[in-house]
């Protein structure tokens, strides 16, 4: 039951999605966006808040099969069995889609943070 209402959801949210544009990690960049460090525990809670909306703006530039896969695992806590059946591929497909997603956002941290202290 969890997996089928959790399909529905997710086919609703990919169709709102397809209506809204996404954010480039350039546009990102260009923005200006840096989460600052340190400070008071208000700050701390900014700053983890900040981290977060990072981490869904890098999330957004990932290719649509990696993006549902890993915003499935780490967003919604799905397992692999249950991303399997929300998406309607093989868990093997998923655990690929989720190791592939997870190295490209490695790599556009990376590629952030590096451009962010070459400043």
């Amino acid at each position: 039951m969890k997996a089928w209402l959790a399909r529905i959801a997710w086919r609703v949210a990919i169709d709102r999605a397809k209506k809204t544009p996404t954010t480039a990690l350039d546009e990102l960049a260009e923005s200006g966006y840096e989460p600052q460090a340190g400070g008071t525990a208000a700050d701390v809670s900014l700053i983890e808040q900040e981290k977060v909306t990072l981490l869904h703006k890098l999330m957004a530039t990932l290719p649509e099969d990696l993006r549902h896969a890993t915003v499935l695992s780490t967003v919604q806590e799905m397992t692999s069995a249950e991303i399997a059946q929300v998406l309607g591929i093989p868990e093997t497909s998923v655990r690929t889609r989720l190791f592939r997603g997870r190295q490209m956002l490695k790599e556009k941290l990376a590629a952030w943070m590096e451009g962010r202290n070459g400043k």
